[in-house]
């Protein structure tokens, strides 16, 4: 079903009001008319107003329907416009200091994801929607969105995932993970799966697709493990998911908490960074009541060279869509990963970047 996103005040925009003048051969000064006719004319411009805004609309759903990513061939658009010249004109004449709604091959718009940040225009196309991109997902994000959700409703692949994975997360190695654990407060125990490279399907040997409780897939959202400043692990051997299955559930600390709990360590804190429950207890020995110490804690036996708390200074390269070897300068937040700037792309359809470039596969 087609359909397109706008902003909550598109219909207030004053350039309806003045566009609804465009091409008006009768156009008299309201304050010299009479007030009955006055209300005849203010009437008369209200529903060219509401015609223009109706058919832009049609233009946004015609063009989502067929996924042309904002584009309109002249035939499309007089159709949405009733076959009303003037509209079409007025909905491409720039007004009020600010881009048209509808662009012409050659226009210049530096409003984002429109004309001047975009390929070069489509052939066979005599319009373009400004900035449909800035809120629609494009024909590559609809394809790799539809691929997604097939690979999440895909058995084959989930019994893959399980052989592999064996229900233990790739970020943290928690587990065994239980899809039945739903909403839990624990989020360490509840089986999910993730797109690695968000902006990719599965594949076909789902080397993009791994098993993740849902602690660690929530943090990572919409980004590569580059990009949250999370290292995949590789996967366990049989005999690991033999012997992890046998010792039960196990939940370990993902590496950004780890780090983010040592940053926030005070001059106030015990030295022993322990908890006492109790004032009165031993302050030197176990606190009342738990009989369990670091020590006691069991640890996942890990062979991998990624150990569950360590994470390399040094990360692989290949992680993401093109984006390889060293991280780029700028603010990292305190958990590492760096801070979003005010041009960063918007997230609307799940974007995490700028959408990928109309005629080229994403990747």
């Amino acid at each position: 079903m087609p359909y397109s996103l706008h902003e909550d005040n598109l219909g207030r925009d004053p350039r309806w009001a003045v566009l609804a003048r465009h091409g008006d051969p009768d156009s008299p000064d309201l304050l010299e008319l009479s007030e009955s006719r006055r209300r005849t004319h203010l009437a008369r411009l209200e529903a060219r107003r509401r015609m223009l805004i109706a058919s832009y609309y049609l233009m946004t759903l015609e063009t989502s329907a067929h996924k042309d990513d904002g584009y309109l061939t002249l035939e499309a658009a007089l159709v949405c416009c009733g076959g009303e010249v003037w509209q079409l004109e007025a909905l491409a004449t720039a007004v009020c200091g600010r881009p048209p709604f509808l662009h012409r091959q050659g226009d210049r718009c530096s409003a984002k994801n429109c004309v001047d940040s975009s390929p070069p225009w489509r052939n066979n196309y005599e319009y373009r929607i400004c900035s449909f991109l800035k809120r629609n997902p494009s024909k590559v994000e609809q394809d790799r969105n539809k691929a997604q959700k097939d690979d999440a409703r895909d058995p084959q692949l989930r019994a893959l995932l399980l052989k592999r994975d064996g229900r233990f997360c790739r970020y943290c190695r928690s587990g065994p993970l239980s899809e039945k654990a739903g909403k839990a407060a624990e989020r360490r125990k509840v089986l999910q799966r993730d797109h690695v490279d968000p902006d990719l399907p599965a594949g076909p040997d789902a080397e993009n697709y791994v098993t993740t409780c849902a602690s660690c897939n929530e943090h990572k959202a919409r980004r590569t493990p580059f990009e949250a400043d999370m290292t995949l692990l590789d996967p366990p051997t049989e005999a690991q998911i033999q012997e992890w299955t046998e010792a039960g559930l196990t939940l370990f600390d993902p590496p950004w908490i780890t780090s983010a709990i040592t940053n926030r360590i005070t001059d106030e804190s015990r030295p022993d960074h322990r908890h006492i429950s109790d004032h009165d207890g031993d302050q030197h020995g176990d606190p009342v009541g738990d009989s369990s110490t670091p020590d006691d804690r069991p640890a996942r036996p890990e062979t991998l060279d990624n150990q569950q708390d360590h994470v390399p200074d040094h990360r692989p390269e290949g992680f993401g869509s093109g984006r390889v070897g060293d991280r780029p300068d700028g603010h990292l937040g305190a958990l590492g990963q760096p801070v979003r700037g005010l041009d960063s792309p918007d997230i609307y359809h799940r974007r995490s970047r700028s959408p990928a470039p109309p005629d080229t596969p994403s990747g």
